[in-house]
């Protein structure tokens, strides 16, 4: 399933989608956001989930997304 998550500069997003993923830490989700921010995405969901959750998460940047299909199909 594909969420896409809009909304203003500070409107909270990152917290949204954080509680999102931890809430559903068995299935394998991928984050895709912007080229710089991709290191920014990454540091946040570091301090924001737990382990487990970490586990099943990947964030991808459009260029990592290219890298990522390419590499499994």
């Amino acid at each position: 399933m594909i969420n896409f998550i809009y909304g203003r500069t500070a409107s909270a997003k990152l917290e949204h989608i954080s509680k999102m993923i931890a809430d559903d830490n068995k299935i394998l989700s991928f984050l895709i956001v912007p080229e710089q921010f991709s290191v920014h995405s990454e540091r946040h969901m570091l301090r924001a989930l737990p382990p487990s959750a970490q586990l099943t998460l990947e964030v991808l940047n459009f260029s990592r997304l290219y890298d990522r299909v390419c590499r499994e199909y």
